[in-house]
């Protein structure tokens, strides 16, 4: 999707109440393959009319953060997050959460 196809209401399939099966890494930005793995829920509802920016910094040095959703259009969408320290050229990715929809908001 392109920055002129981009709408309000990209994220509105997430809307609802989910149980969460998570993936993440133990720790970030360390060379660390070892992941934890634990379940939980959400719940997702519209809020601030739109999207936001913000610039981040882990353990004192500035990083990118990158979130992807995947699967948008089948039963159990999947969000994952990566930070890069290299200018986004290259990704880490620490955290992958796949969605089961438990009921729909209405």
């Amino acid at each position: 999707m392109n920055e002129s196809t981009r709408t309000r209401h990209d994220f509105d399939f997430l809307f609802g109440a989910w149980t969460v099966h998570h993936r993440r890494l133990r720790e970030r930005l360390a060379g660390c393959d070892d992941r934890q793995r634990f379940d939980g829920s959400s719940r997702a509802k519209p809020l601030l009319d739109g999207l936001g920016m913000v610039d981040e910094q882990f353990k004192g040095r500035p990083i990118r953060v990158r979130f992807r959703v995947l699967d948008t259009l089948g039963e159990r969408p999947r969000w994952e997050q990566a930070f890069s320290t290299a200018a986004g050229c290259s990704w880490e990715v620490n955290w992958e959460r796949e969605f089961e929809r438990v009921e729909l908001t209405p």
